[in-house]
């Protein structure tokens, strides 16, 4: 199974009116990092945002969300589990993303982390579940999207059993929705 973990960063909250202006990605089958994407996004319209200290100049010359889309999509498209935490807010945002390029954001398997260890910020999850953070940059997209990364591998990791089956070993884990 593939699956793409990511995090957005935004202009603002509001996923009809505010924009994505980073995005980081990584795709794993959780024994092998297949690849990673991060990239700043030019909102094409004016902001700055204390929560993330991102703002104009910073996003200048990025490409738009348009531009990275050919990269992007295929991603989503043919991952079969798609991990966030707090997802429903960094695909709120995908979705308008998306639709604004005249795309869908698929439906998959949605794995969040947050929904599994109650709703604290992800530094205090980390933390209580003794996740390594000394090389994060916190409210960044990749910096998150690694600790989302460390977080929900540790947790699967957790929540499997070995079952045999005669001479074959099966690793069975929990179905996520």
């Amino acid at each position: 199974m593939i699956s793409i973990v990511f995090d957005t960063e935004t202009t603002g909250l509001d996923p009809l009116n505010d924009r994505i202006v980073e995005i980081a990605v990584i795709v794993t089958d959780w024994k092998t990092v297949y690849g990673a994407l991060s990239t700043y996004i030019n909102p094409t319209i004016p902001f700055d945002n204390p929560v993330n200290g991102l703002n104009n100049s910073d996003v200048k010359d990025s490409p738009t969300f348009g531009e990275i889309c050919p990269i992007l999509l295929p991603l989503l498209v043919f991952a079969d589990e798609f991990v966030a935490y707090n997802y429903s807010f960094d695909a709120n945002f995908l979705r308008e993303e998306l639709a604004r390029c005249a795309l869908r954001l698929p439906r998959r398997a949605i794995y969040d982390p947050m929904k599994i260890c109650g709703r604290r910020k992800l530094l205090e999850t980390c933390k209580l579940h003794n996740i390594f953070t000394d090389d994060i940059e916190w409210h960044r997209a990749f910096g998150d999207t690694l600790a989302t990364f460390r977080l929900a591998a540790k947790l699967k990791a957790a929540n499997q059993e070995e079952v045999s089956v005669g001479n074959e070993e099966i690793t069975l884990g929990p179905r996520f929705q």
